[in-house]
C-alpha cells in the first residue's frame, strides 16, 4: 500500500499510520497515529536525512516499507531521486539513486526550484511506480523492479 498524507510522505503498518513533515532541520520529522489518523504523536527527530522536500513513503508488496525522495542533507537540494527501504519501517538500511542527471529550468517562476521532486508511488505488484516533477515544468516516471533491490 501506498498513499501520501499531509506535508511529508506516509506509509501504513498494521497497526500504525506515519508520516514525515518537512523542516529546515536536514532530517525527516515522523510523527505516528495509532488511531487511524484521528489524534498523532509529537513530530520526533530522526537522523533520516531530507533536503526540505515532499517525500512519499509506504509498503512494497513483499512487505518492505519504501520512501522516496531527495535524500540528502543539504536543504533544498534536488539534484537527485532516492528510493530507501526498510524492512520494519523504522531503520532504512538501504538507499538507491534513481535519477541523477543535470537539469535545467526554462521557465522562471515563483518558488521554483531545479531538479528532481514531488513524487507520487503506485505500487503494482513487483514494480513500483513513479511519477514525479522535473524542475516543475515536466512530469517523469520511472518504474523499479523492486525484486532487484
Amino acid at each position: 500500500m501506498a498513499r501520501r498524507v499531509g506535508p511529508g510522505g506516509s506509509g501504513q503498518t498494521d497497526r500504525a499510520y506515519h508520516t514525515s513533515t518537512r523542516g529546515a532541520a536536514a532530517t525527516a520529522r515522523p510523527a505516528i497515529s495509532e488511531d487511524g489518523g484521528r489524534t498523532w504523536s509529537e513530530v520526533m527527530r530522526t537522523n533520516f536525512p531530507d533536503s526540505m522536500s515532499r517525500t512519499f513513503a509506504g509498503r512494497l508488496s513483499d512487505g518492505r516499507f519504501f520512501q522516496v525522495g531527495n535524500s540528502t542533507r543539504v536543504l533544498m537540494d534536488r539534484n537527485f531521486l532516492a528510493l530507501s527501504l526498510s524492512d520494519d519501517g523504522a531503520k532504512f538500511g538501504k538507499m538507491v539513486q534513481l535519477v541523477r542527471e543535470p537539469t535545467a529550468q526554462r521557465f522562471a517562476g515563483h518558488l521554483k526550484c531545479h531538479g528532481y521532486q514531488y513524487p507520487s508511488c503506485v505500487v503494482d505488484g513487483d514494480r513500483l511506480l513513479i511519477g514525479h516533477s522535473v524542475n516543475k515544468e515536466d512530469i517523469a516516471v520511472g518504474i523499479v523492479d523492486t525484486t532487484a533491490v
